[in-house]
Parts: structure tokens; C-alpha cells; sequence
């Protein structure tokens, strides 16, 4: 594809696009370009981190292009095992401006934890995947730590109803309130000792962010 212009499109969950897309610069690295095709709310997080690609919006009109494949499929076309996944750590980054703002607004020491208990309900994988926050309980009580909700929409009800001796700590009303998803989150995440999340979009973010 050396004189080609590919198409990596999108597939499944913001999460998967987010594990998957550390496999686009070994494309960017063979290709003579290539378009990226994502949702609309990952496009602000992914401009400042994937350089050499041209962005598209998924479900957008598309730039024309040669060849095509599915981001979830990169792994198996680069031929890449367990044991030899790129992993240039972080492979996503947080906006400066955003982490700096944020280092003001969340509670000062101990040790900061950022938890994360409910999927998108009422779907299939959702099922087995998801945790009650009360069950964090024993976290919340020892010394020194705080737990600090990255949840948005789905559970948020559950901080209503927390056990007694359990706090949690929330971030207003403007955390990742914008169209774009993530960058308060990744920006906070720079603050933060530890993540404990459920299988979702900010355990793959975790992971890229380092």
C-alpha cells in the first residue's frame, strides 16, 4: 500500500476504537495515506496524539480512498501475537491546558482513585460486566483514599444511595459535558493514583493514557 490511500473505518465502541488505534502508525508507517475514520466525539482526543493521519468522521461523507479495512482487524493483517503488540505507552495524550485546570478542582492528597461501575445498560455485553458502586465500599474506607467518580450517564443514580461511611466524590456538572468524550477524563486521569473501572471506554483509555 505503499502508493495507496487507505481507509481504517470504525467498528463496534468508542473503547474499541480507543484499544485499536494503536495500530494505526504501523499503517501510517506503510501507506502513502491514510484516512481514519471515527466517531465524531473521539475526533478532538485523537487529533493531538495519532500525527500522519487525515481524520474522517464516521457516518460522514468519506475522502476517496484505494483499499479499506476494519480497525478491529489491524492486529491480524500486521500479524501481530500477544506477545508482540505495539505498545509505545501513552499512545493517547491528555490537552496540557486541561490537565493543568483540573489539577486545581480535584481534592488535594492522599490516595486519588478514580472509579468507573456502570456499561451503557440494556445490551447484552453489559450483562456480567458491571458492578455496583456500593461494592466499593471497603475501597472508600481506608485511610487516605478518595474515590472520585469518572462515571457519565448510566449509574449516576447509584450515588444517591451509597452506604454509610462511603463517599464519593464527584466532579460538577461541566466534567465532559461537551460533544467531544474524554478530555476532562483523560485530563483528571493525569491526577489520579489508580483507575478501578468496569469493562468500558475509560478502562481502554486508562490503558493508552499509561
Amino acid at each position: 500500500i505503499s502508493d495507496k490511500t487507505i481507509l481504517i473505518h470504525h467498528e463496534q465502541g468508542l473503547g474499541d476504537s480507543i484499544q485499536f488505534v494503536r495500530f494505526v502508525q504501523q499503517v501510517v508507517a506503510r501507506a502513502r495515506k491514510v484516512v481514519l475514520e471515527v466517531p465524531a466525539n473521539l475526533v478532538a482526543l485523537y487529533s493531538q496524539s495519532i500525527p500522519g493521519v487525515t481524520l474522517a468522521i464516521y457516518r460522514e461523507p468519506l475522502p476517496s480512498f484505494d483499499v479499506h479495512i476494519a480497525i478491529m482487524s489491524l492486529a491480524h493483517v500486521l500479524r501481530v501475537n500477544v506477545d508482540q503488540v505495539p505498545a509505545p505507552i501513552p499512545y493517547l495524550r491528555a490537552d496540557p491546558a486541561r490537565v493543568e485546570a483540573w489539577k486545581h478542582r480535584l481534592p488535594k492528597g492522599g490516595l486519588r482513585i478514580g472509579v468507573v461501575w456502570q456499561g451503557k445498560a440494556g445490551t447484552g455485553v453489559d450483562f456480567g460486566r458491571s458492578y455496583r458502586l456500593e461494592n466499593l465500599a471497603p475501597v472508600a474506607r481506608l485511610p487516605g483514599v478518595t474515590l472520585i467518580s469518572l462515571q457519565k450517564g448510566y449509574g449516576l443514580d447509584q450515588l444517591d444511595t451509597l452506604p454509610a461511611g462511603m463517599r464519593v466524590e464527584t466532579l460538577g456538572p461541566d466534567f465532559d459535558s461537551g460533544p467531544d468524550a474524554f478530555l476532562d477524563t483523560a485530563a483528571v486521569m493525569q491526577h489520579l493514583d489508580l483507575i478501578i473501572s468496569s469493562d468500558t471506554s475509560v478502562a481502554h483509555l486508562a490503558g493508552a493514557l499509561g
